[in-house]
Protein backbone atom coordinates (compact mmCIF):
# COMPACT_ATOMS: atom_id res chain seq x y z
CA UNK A 1 0.00 0.00 0.00
CA UNK A 2 3.05 2.17 0.73
CA UNK A 3 4.22 3.74 -2.57
CA UNK A 4 6.87 6.17 -3.74
CA UNK A 5 8.49 8.17 -6.33
CA UNK A 6 10.28 5.39 -8.62
CA UNK A 7 7.42 3.56 -8.55
CA UNK A 8 4.73 6.25 -9.07
CA UNK A 9 4.14 5.71 -13.08
CA UNK A 10 4.37 1.99 -13.20
CA UNK A 11 1.60 1.32 -10.17
CA UNK A 12 -0.82 4.61 -10.79
CA UNK A 13 -0.14 6.12 -14.58
CA UNK A 14 0.27 2.97 -16.39
CA UNK A 15 -2.32 1.22 -13.94
CA UNK A 16 -5.65 -1.01 -15.97
CA UNK A 17 -7.95 -0.08 -12.86
CA UNK A 18 -8.89 3.10 -10.62
CA UNK A 19 -5.80 4.15 -8.49
CA UNK A 20 -6.37 6.37 -5.58
CA UNK A 21 -3.15 8.21 -4.11
CA UNK A 22 -3.05 9.55 -0.28
CA UNK A 23 -0.70 11.92 0.18
CA UNK A 24 0.16 12.39 3.81
CA UNK A 25 2.67 13.72 6.13
CA UNK A 26 4.32 12.69 9.73
CA UNK A 27 2.96 14.38 12.96
CA UNK A 28 -0.39 15.43 10.54
CA UNK A 29 -3.24 15.17 12.79
CA UNK A 30 -5.74 14.76 10.15
CA UNK A 31 -3.58 12.47 8.52
CA UNK A 32 -4.07 10.05 11.17
CA UNK A 33 -7.28 10.66 11.88
CA UNK A 34 -8.15 9.26 7.71
CA UNK A 35 -5.71 6.95 7.49
CA UNK A 36 -8.78 3.84 8.94
CA UNK A 37 -10.91 5.93 6.92
CA UNK A 38 -8.70 5.17 3.78
CA UNK A 39 -7.75 1.94 5.04
CA UNK A 40 -11.82 0.65 5.32
CA UNK A 41 -12.43 2.47 1.86
CA UNK A 42 -9.84 0.21 0.17
CA UNK A 43 -11.20 -2.86 1.74
CA UNK A 44 -14.55 -2.44 0.56
CA UNK A 45 -13.37 -1.80 -2.65
CA UNK A 46 -11.33 -5.12 -2.73
CA UNK A 47 -9.80 -5.81 -6.78
CA UNK A 48 -11.75 -3.30 -8.19
CA UNK A 49 -9.78 0.16 -7.22
CA UNK A 50 -6.17 0.24 -5.95
CA UNK A 51 -5.02 2.26 -2.79
CA UNK A 52 -1.72 3.83 -2.05
CA UNK A 53 -0.32 5.84 0.81
CA UNK A 54 3.05 8.18 -0.26
CA UNK A 55 4.52 10.31 2.56
CA UNK A 56 5.55 13.58 0.96
CA UNK A 57 8.51 13.76 3.38
CA UNK A 58 9.80 11.39 1.89
CA UNK A 59 9.13 11.85 -1.73
CA UNK A 60 9.21 16.16 -2.10
CA UNK A 61 10.07 16.26 -5.74
CA UNK A 62 7.34 14.01 -6.99
CA UNK A 63 4.87 15.76 -4.10
CA UNK A 64 5.71 19.49 -5.31
CA UNK A 65 5.46 17.70 -9.55
CA UNK A 66 2.06 16.30 -8.20
CA UNK A 67 0.80 20.44 -6.90
CA UNK A 68 0.67 18.66 -3.18
CA UNK A 69 0.20 22.20 -1.48
CA UNK A 70 -0.80 20.66 2.26
CA UNK A 71 -1.93 17.32 3.44
CA UNK A 72 -3.71 15.09 3.82
CA UNK A 73 -4.70 15.05 -0.15
CA UNK A 74 -6.41 12.29 -2.29
CA UNK A 75 -5.57 12.05 -6.06
CA UNK A 76 -7.72 10.16 -7.71
CA UNK A 77 -6.87 8.38 -11.51
CA UNK A 78 -7.83 6.28 -13.56
CA UNK A 79 -5.74 5.56 -17.30
CA UNK A 80 -3.19 7.24 -16.55
CA UNK A 81 -5.30 10.64 -15.73
CA UNK A 82 -6.18 12.80 -12.89
CA UNK A 83 -9.72 12.98 -12.62
CA UNK A 84 -10.09 14.40 -8.97
CA UNK A 85 -8.01 15.81 -5.99
CA UNK A 86 -9.66 15.79 -2.13
CA UNK A 87 -7.78 17.71 0.16
CA UNK A 88 -8.47 17.47 3.91
CA UNK A 89 -10.18 14.69 5.74
CA UNK A 90 -13.15 12.91 3.94
CA UNK A 91 -15.22 10.52 5.15
CA UNK A 92 -15.33 7.04 3.30
CA UNK A 93 -18.45 7.88 1.78
CA UNK A 94 -17.37 10.89 -0.22
CA UNK A 95 -14.14 8.52 -1.54
CA UNK A 96 -16.24 5.76 -2.35
CA UNK A 97 -18.88 8.07 -4.21
CA UNK A 98 -15.81 9.97 -6.51
CA UNK A 99 -14.62 6.31 -7.18
CA UNK A 100 -18.03 5.31 -8.46
CA UNK A 101 -18.66 8.58 -10.67
CA UNK A 102 -15.51 7.48 -12.47
CA UNK A 103 -14.99 3.47 -12.32
CA UNK A 104 -16.41 3.29 -15.72
CA UNK A 105 -14.79 5.72 -17.66
CA UNK A 106 -13.12 5.02 -20.99
CA UNK A 107 -9.68 6.76 -21.54
CA UNK A 108 -11.85 9.26 -23.68
CA UNK A 109 -13.81 10.06 -21.20
CA UNK A 110 -11.32 9.90 -18.02
CA UNK A 111 -9.61 13.30 -21.00
CA UNK A 112 -12.39 14.62 -21.13
CA UNK A 113 -12.84 14.80 -17.27
CA UNK A 114 -9.19 15.03 -16.23
CA UNK A 115 -8.89 17.42 -13.08
CA UNK A 116 -8.42 21.12 -13.71
CA UNK A 117 -7.21 23.85 -11.02
CA UNK A 118 -10.28 26.49 -10.47
CA UNK A 119 -8.28 28.91 -12.68
CA UNK A 120 -8.13 26.22 -15.36
CA UNK A 121 -12.10 25.93 -14.93
CA UNK A 122 -12.56 29.91 -14.58
CA UNK A 123 -10.44 30.87 -18.08
CA UNK A 124 -11.80 27.74 -19.77
CA UNK A 125 -8.37 26.19 -20.59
Amino acid sequence: MELNQAEFDEKVLKAKKPVVVEIWGLRCSFCEKLDPIFKEAASEMGETASFYQLLANDNIELSRKLKVMGVPMMLFYIHGVLIAKMKGLKSKKQILSQLEKMKNYTPKEAEKNKYKTILKRLLGK
